[in-house]
């Protein structure tokens, strides 16, 4: 609090993504807000809220959303508010390039146990034909130095509209994820699984 005092600035709230790893962030007299992308893990989501005590949590799945405000209220030991905000993308970056689509197929995302359908969707494109051009984007992962910049939003955006034809899945939680936004905003064909969501 002391630092935030020291820039004279009117704040409203404080936002953490790992709020736990923000000094203080638990007794800041600033209102609080953790945003979360995928919440599947209740224990661990539940302990990290009720440690961090925050007043607002920013959920970017409905499903979630609705779990957490609805069943799971109940464990969570103090009074917070839950939005739900949907994924977006950034306009200036995923667009229709008009580049050469030079790529049949494409395959999106990270393949590991969350995500069974693409690990399926792996094995598959192995099997198409030589005659068509078929690639595996390789996701950058989650524990990387440069997560701040656009680095890899812009390469995942040119590979798209490369792409005649993206694959990839809502995990298997039935999220609706952001790549499913960025893809159909660069303009390239989707083929995926529908994601859950409450108000559909």
């Amino acid at each position: 609090d002391d630092n935030l005092d020291q820039l004279n600035l009117n704040i409203d709230y404080i936002i953490a993504y790992k709020p736990l790893d923000v000094k203080d962030f638990s007794v800041s007299k600033y209102k609080r807000c953790i945003t979360y992308n995928e919440m599947w893990d209740e224990k661990l989501t539940l302990d990290e809220i009720n440690n961090a005590k925050p007043d607002i949590i920013i959920c970017h799945h409905e499903n979630d959303a609705f779990r957490y405000k609805n069943e799971l209220y109940k464990l969570i030991h103090c009074n917070v508010k839950i939005a739900y905000i949907p994924h977006s993308a950034e306009k200036e970056i995923f667009n229709d390039m008009n580049i050469k689509k030079d790529i049949d197929i494409l395959l999106c995302g990270t393949i590991g146990r969350h995500y069974p359908l693409r690990t399926r969707l792996k094995n598959l494109i192995k099997l198409f034909p030589k005659k068509y051009n078929v690639k595996m984007h390789d996701h950058p992962g989650y524990v990387i130095n440069n997560a701040y910049t656009d680095i890899y939003m812009k390469e995942f955006a040119e590979i798209i509209n490369r792409a005649r034809i993206c694959l990839t899945c809502t995990s298997k939680y039935k999220y609706r994820l952001a790549k499913i936004v960025e893809i159909t905003m660069c303009n390239s064909v989707l083929a995926c699984d529908m994601p859950n969501q409450i108000s559909d």
